[in-house]
């Protein structure tokens, strides 16, 4: 399969279900799931060749980034069945278990940290970028292409935006716990 087809070339690009505009909120929502999606790529593999000791959650990051391709495919209108609440009790118990292991936030911190840390507040705020656009797209439903407007789509808006939402929670709890394992101080935000 040749990468490049030039049926782009008029700025329009292919769905599930038709063409569209790639200046539609559809195609910046699946734009904004890429980029996070391939930052947690940036992050695996940072994982796997300096921060060895966090290897178990390579696992779960990997669910990640399939639950996120799900995402896009739904948004763009394929039929695809998904459940990210199990997913999303996953990473719950994850956020609760690293939090039992950290100190207590008193102050806003500024994002940063090691490598690592300092990729997963990157991943943070980009997920965080990606809830904002999708709950942008899905509170303006009557004026989305009801081509892509499956009923899977509407059916999963509320598992995705708790599910994006408690994703960024988990980014930033295991940012700070990347960052306090590998004895790296937070730094506190002064107004």
């Amino acid at each position: 399969m040749k990468i490049y087809t030039k049926t782009g070339d008029d700025g329009k690009t292919s769905v599930v279900k038709g063409r569209i505009s790639k200046a539609s909120d559809t195609i910046e929502l699946i734009g904004t799931l890429d980029e996070f999606n391939a930052f947690l790529g940036v992050v695996r593999e940072i994982l796997k060749e300096n921060f060895k000791e966090f290897l178990k959650f390579d696992e779960l990051l990997m669910c990640v980034q399939s639950s996120i391709f799900s995402i896009g495919a739904i948004v763009v209108g394929a039929e695809l069945e998904i459940n990210l609440n199990e997913l999303t009790k996953k990473i719950e118990k994850s956020i609760d278990e690293m939090d039992s292991n950290l100190p207590t936030l008193k102050n806003f911190i500024l994002p940063g940290g090691n490598k690592l840390g300092s990729r997963l507040h990157v991943c943070r705020a980009i997920c965080r970028k990606a809830e904002r656009r999708f709950v942008s797209y899905t509170l303006e439903l009557d004026l989305l292409d009801e081509k892509l407007l499956t009923p899977t789509f509407k059916k999963n808006i509320p598992e995705i935006r708790a599910y994006l939402n408690r994703l960024s929670d988990w980014l930033f709890v295991f940012a700070r716990y990347v960052n306090f394992k590998t004895n790296f101080e937070e730094e506190i935000w002064k107004s």
